[in-house]
């Protein structure tokens, strides 16, 4: 059953996705066959996997016996999502739904009237749904309130001066370039700041822990949602979508964000975060490489391992099978070395929150990260961040990576990428414990240290970037492909333009949609402070692991050293008794 517009739309966006995508993936899978009948390889040489499985001597007799139990199963999960999806018969299916009663209120009167209103709703889906009406509520504004085409403002906040503090990203710069809009229509003025990533990150903490209330809107991580909030530096927003001189929900349409992307933007169970951008973690590779030389795309980290040694055989010395994050920081390395993490089996914390990461599924993954990079990755991938990553992707000296699916817009651009075109896209790879991408969310939050007219100008701000308006402005004109209201995505012009990657699609929207957790990572409030000493080990290793050093023996001491620290910050948390 559909039950909400939210479900509806993804429905529509995911399976739209899927019949693009199989149509384009049969012709490709035709080329694979015959060049693999072209293909004539001996290798006499264990793989990689093999070499791992055989040396880790830590590991005990059962979890061994699990490894290859564990991958079977995820493999037949794998295989039954598809198989199951495909065999189900596609059908249209036409609705046509009636609000058999309205409630018209006008000034103090408030008269019931049957309305007709009927809407034809056609949808090709998989299976039957059932799409139910729900009467609608009209009310007249309230005196001194005005609307716009993205929602309502009232006129005693015309003249008022905020300042917001974001993330220098595609999206953000749209919001600039479109500020004059909001200024005409709005009378607010706003004082737009852009940085860096990690500048940013420091003004926001400093800025908020002190209380200036300099800054009226905030950007920042969505992890870092439960300190904010648990600190009372930031507001919840439910205050300001229940006042009706505020906010018109029929205009604001919270159901029309994506689920996941409003979920991780709360914390015990009030929004203090409003998602302008969302992601998930892919797999990236060049597919002109992969088809040339007939190379599997890796579906399963034994795969990502294959993959590595064969890339090797082919390319020249200074180009690389991979190229991962490696820079220490709880948004930097962690982010994707957490994909590894729970492939593998092993977790942040147990359900009494004592650290596990240390144990030997973390361990196995840790070194197998480490492992990679040291035999397949660039020099210096210890300190490679994401924009490092990027940019080998870019100019063509690393064949592959996992990371965060908005590099669409910066690899595929011709601007900007010596290879736009020559990229494809897939799930993450699945490891014995399952398939994890991950999710984040940028939030605009509002500064608790704000006089409450700075406030509610605040919320207009916010509400208005991220209104379908700005989010379509910003995806057809500014490159972003990462949009956070279903509306958006299922939009013609959206489809214009980023449509023609139907791989990206299909990855990105199964992955956002359907298989991510919000509890990808901890939401704790010292996430930050257990995040970065993890991003320190992981780093660590990777050093020592290209310096010759074996990486799992290098990941068993560092982990047991994060873990010890970490057990300490839990302890002054109070999750843990001393």
């Amino acid at each position: 059953m559909v039950r909400n517009k939210d479900s509806y739309t993804v429905a529509g966006y995911l399976n739209m996705c899927h019949k693009v995508y199989n149509h384009i993936k049969s012709k490709k899978n035709m080329q694979m066959k015959k060049m693999n009948s072209r293909r004539s390889r001996n290798r006499n040489d264990a793989s990689l996997w093999d070499r791992r499985l055989t040396r880790r001597k830590a590991l005990s007799t059962g979890a061994k016996v699990g490894i290859a139990a564990g991958l079977g199963l995820v493999i037949g999960a794998v295989g039954g999502y598809f198989g199951g999806a495909a065999s189900k018969p596609e059908v249209t299916i036409t609705k046509t739904v009636t609000a058999p009663g309205t409630t018209v209120t006008t000034g103090a009167a408030t008269v019931t009237k049957t309305v007709t209103e009927t809407k034809t709703v056609t949808q090709t889906l998989r299976e039957t749904v059932t799409i139910s009406a729900t009467p609608t509520t009209v009310t007249e504004l309230p005196p001194g309130v005005k609307k716009a085409d993205w929602g309502i403002y009232p006129e005693y906040l015309k003249g008022t001066q905020i300042t917001a503090a974001v993330q220098l990203i595609d999206s953000l710069i749209a919001v600039k370039d479109l500020l004059p809009q909001l200024e005409d229509e709005t009378g607010i003025k706003v004082d737009f700041i852009l940085l860096p990533e990690e500048e940013l990150h420091k003004k926001v903490l400093i800025e908020l822990s002190t209380g200036t209330g300099k800054y009226d809107v905030v950007m920042d991580d969505c992890m870092f949602v439960p300190e904010f909030a648990e600190n009372g530096w930031v507001v919840p927003l439910d205050q300001f979508i229940e006042d009706p001189n505020l906010t018109s929900e029929p205009l604001f349409n919270l159901n029309d964000f994506l689920a996941k992307s409003i979920e991780i933007g709360k914390y015990k169970g009030k929004l203090y975060g409003l998602p302008i951008y969302a992601e998930t973690t892919v797999l990236i590779y060049r597919k002109d490489v992969f088809e040339e030389h007939g190379i599997k795309v890796p579906d399963t980290m034994e795969d990502l391992g294959k993959a590595c040694e064969e890339l090797k055989e082919v390319l020249p010395s200074d180009t690389y099978p991979i190229s991962l994050r490696g820079f220490p920081g709880a948004g930097a390395n962690v982010y994707i070395w957490t994909g590894f993490l729970k492939a593998f089996g092993a977790d942040f914390f147990d359900e009494d929150w004592n650290p596990m990461i240390n144990s030997d599924e973390g361990v196995e993954a840790t070194g197998f990260y480490a492992e990679l990079l040291a035999k397949y990755g660039p020099a210096g991938s210890a300190n490679y961040h994401w924009d490092d990553v990027q940019t080998a992707l870019q100019q063509g000296k690393a064949m592959m990576t996992i990371e965060a699916s908005d590099f669409i817009g910066r690899i595929e651009d011709p601007k900007q990428s010596l290879f736009a075109g020559k990229f494809g896209y897939s799930l993450v790879p699945s490891g014995r414990a399952g398939r994890f991408p991950s999710i984040f969310a940028f939030e605009l939050m509002i500064n608790a240290a704000s006089p409450k007219e700075r406030q509610e100008a605040a919320w207009i701000f916010i509400k208005w970037a991220t209104s379908k308006k700005l989010q379509l402005e910003a995806a057809v004109a500014h490159n972003f492909s990462n949009v956070v209201r279903s509306s958006v995505m299922n939009d013609p012009k959206y489809l214009e333009v980023w449509g023609k990657y139907a791989d990206w699609m299909e990855a990105h929207g199964k992955s956002l949609a359907e298989i991510a957790s919000i509890d990808y990572r901890p939401r704790i409030p010292v996430w930050r402070e257990v995040g970065n000493r993890i991003g320190i080990a992981v780093s660590d290793v990777i050093a020592k692991a290209q310096g010759g050093a074996d990486p799992y023996s290098e990941a068993k001491k560092a982990l047991d050293a994060a873990a010890k620290d970490i057990r300490d910050i839990m302890i002054k948390a109070g999750y843990l008794k001393a």
